[in-house]
């Protein structure tokens, strides 16, 4: 049995979409692999998502409990080689998702090499210094969320900056629209907001933004612009409530969109509602002004946890063009 650990210097930098992705090709590549997350005090606990659980527990084949699976561990080496025992007999891969803290811990108490999952949004350069401590134990860092047009600049100078350090960069995934997207109840929950109509559309992923157009001789070439997208609309402005509640989710239902969001708890005109509802597209009524709701929205976006399965599919593909054929094949001794 090998074990790879995956961590990052930040949150959100992509380590569930990579344990969950590298768990499902070496499963497509006919090995039994599990998966392990301990967690060293209640605040580290307090962050995991059970929805993620979910998603790893089901493309992972995993029967195991979540205490078992995010065990709270004491700071021992002892002790997490205990709660890492119960949880990988009988697998060929053991994949472990750990914070950057205590990764020297759990590397050495299970005998782990290091995954680092870098945000592209970080700099890298200042992040080195902190990489060069795990060195002895590094395969080496995957950069994430990397912008397409910039990948082979990016590729080259990251190849470069990380050599010179000592370390080897393993992959460089791209920004993807698919794997960075909320659902509709993700939006909804993250909004405090209430799905009006079309619950079972909750788990649609929205992969673009948009605000309700002002202008509505433009307003249907406006919407065509972007598909798959939410719609934030007015829903407070004097004079203007009225006609935002009603032309602008028409016209943005005319087009590719997977909810309406409403602001200031609006209620939508019965028309528009039914017309909603024969769309199949959800109304979301939402707290706040509209510059509210946006700088929540932007938050929820950027702390998105990987925890839809409609991810699962096009995350394959992606890694199997971004990461090092040795690291796919389950090679961890590369750095």
């Amino acid at each position: 049995m090998t074990a790879l650990l995956i961590t990052s210097l930040h949150e959100y930098a992509g380590k569930t979409m990579l344990c969950a992705g590298l768990g499902q090709y070496w499963i497509d590549s006919g090995r039994k692999v599990g998966y392990f997350s301990p967690c060293f005090s209640e605040s580290e606990m307090a962050l995991k998502k059970h929805k993620s659980l979910s998603l790893l527990r089901h493309t992972l084949g995993l029967t195991e409990s979540a205490e078992a699976l995010y065990p709270l561990l004491p700071v021992d080496s002892a002790a997490v080689q205990a709660a890492f025992a119960a949880v990988s007999r009988g697998v060929d891969m053991m994949v472990i998702e750990g914070s950057y803290k205590h990764a020297e811990l759990l590397s050495s108490a299970v005998g782990a090499r290091i995954l680092i999952v870098h945000d592209y949004a970080s700099d890298l350069s200042k992040a080195l210094p902190e990489y060069i401590k795990l060195a002895g134990k590094l395969a080496g860092v995957v950069l994430n969320k990397v912008p397409a047009k910039k990948l082979p600049s990016i590729v080259k100078a990251s190849e470069g900056t990380l050599a010179k350090a000592g370390l080897k960069l393993l992959g460089v995934i791209p920004e993807n629209r698919i794997l960075s997207a909320l659902s509709v109840g993700d939006l909804a929950e993250a909004l405090d907001g209430k799905i009006l109509n079309n619950p079972e559309k909750s788990t649609d992923l929205i992969e673009n933004l948009m605000l309700g157009s002002s202008t509505f001789d433009r307003g249907a070439a406006y919407y065509q612009r972007k598909n798959n997208k939410a719609v934030i609309v007015w829903g407070e402005r004097p004079g203007y409530r009225k006609a935002a509640l009603a032309a602008l989710p028409q016209l943005a239902l005319q087009t590719s969109t997977r909810c309406v969001v409403i602001c200031d708890a609006a209620v939508p005109l019965p028309a528009i509602l039914q017309k909603a509802e024969e769309k199949g597209v959800p109304l979301v009524s939402v707290p706040g002004k509209l510059p509210e709701v946006i700088i929540k929205l932007e938050k929820a976006v950027a702390a998105t946890f990987f925890a839809q399965e409609q991810k699962i599919s096009p995350l394959s593909s992606v890694l199997s063009a971004a990461l090092n054929p040795r690291l796919l094949a389950g090679d961890f001794n590369i750095g």
